[in-house]
C-alpha cells in the first residue's frame, strides 16, 4: 500500500512521532480504492498560526479527503517546498477537478501528483473510484483520487512553474473590481520551509490588462495544458 505522506510533529512530551498515513480502502464504506504513488515528505506541526488562512477550495477539499497535512498548519525542513495549484470547480456539480501537487527538496529531484477531487451526494450513482473520501455530512462528501494519465516530467514542470512566477504571484490580477463566477480561477498554494502563502485570480482570461494579470494568466495557461494530458480519476 502506497504512503501518502511521512509528517514528523513536536508534541511536547512524546518528543518526534512519525505518522504514516497509507491510501487504504477506508472510502466510507465504498469499494476497492486506487492508490496515489508516495512522496516522501516530511511535515512538521506548526507552532502558532500561518500569516495567510486559505481559502476552502479544491485543494483544501484534497488534502481534507486524502488525509493529506493542511499546507498551513504545517511547516517542512529548511529548503523544501510545496506547491499545489487547481483550478475552481466548474458549473456541473460532481466534476472532477484536478489538483497540482508539487514538493522540492534540496539533493533531490522534483516530484508530484495529480490529485482529482469532485464532490459526491448520497442519491447520485457513482462514477469516479475514490482512493478515499471524506465522511458523509447531510448526504455529501468530498472525494478524491490519483490520475489515470501518464505523469509528467516534474523536474522540467517546477522548473517552468518558478521561471512563470507561480512562487511570488502576490499582486492582483484584478483591476477592474469584477468578480466573475464559473469561468476558471488560479487558486495556488504555497510552503517554503516556514512561510506559508496563497494567490488567486479569478477569470484568468480576463486579466491580460495588466502585468499581474498577464503573469497569472500565464500560470493558468500552462497549469491548464497540463490538466488536460493529465488522464482524469478512474471510472468506477
Amino acid at each position: 500500500m502506497a504512503h501518502l505522506y511521512t509528517a514528523v510533529r513536536p508534541w511536547a512530551r512524546l518528543g518526534l512521532l512519525t505518522l504514516v498515513a497509507a491510501a487504504v480502502g477506508c472510502t466510507s464504506g465504498s469499494g476497492p480504492v486506487t492508490d496515489l504513488p508516495a512522496l516522501d515528505v516530511r511535515y512538521a506541526e506548526r507552532r502558532g498560526p500561518a500569516s495567510t488562512a486559505p481559502r476552502i477550495g479544491p485543494a483544501g477539499d484534497a488534502a481534507h479527503a486524502l488525509g493529506l497535512p493542511a499546507l498551513h498548519s504545517t511547516t517542512l525542513p529548511d529548503g523544501a517546498r510545496e506547491l499545489r495549484v487547481s483550478d475552481w470547480y466548474g458549473m456541473i456539480a460532481g466534476t472532477p477537478v484536478p489538483v497540482l501537487r508539487l514538493v522540492e527538496q534540496p539533493g533531490r529531484a522534483a516530484v508530484g501528483q495529480w490529485i482529482w477531487v469532485w464532490t459526491e451526494r448520497s442519491e447520485w450513482p457513482r462514477r469516479y473510484r475514490a482512493a478515499r473520501c471524506s465522511s458523509w455530512s447531510n448526504g455529501v462528501r468530498v472525494c478524491a483520487a490519483g490520475s489515470t494519465g501518464t505523469p509528467p516530467n516534474w523536474p522540467a514542470v517546477a522548473e517552468q512553474l518558478d521561471h512563470l512566477g507561480a512562487w511570488v504571484l502576490t499582486d492582483r490580477c484584478e483591476t477592474d473590481g469584477v468578480h466573475v463566477t464559473d469561468s476558471g480561477a488560479l487558486l495556488i498554494q504555497r510552503l517554503a520551509g516556514t512561510e506559508f502563502a496563497t494567490y488567486e485570480c479569478n477569470t484568468p482570461d480576463r486579466r491580460s490588462d495588466s502585468a499581474a494579470g498577464r503573469a497569472a494568466l500565464a500560470v493558468y495557461r500552462y497549469f491548464s495544458a497540463l490538466a488536460r494530458q493529465a488522464g482524469g480519476p478512474p471510472p468506477a
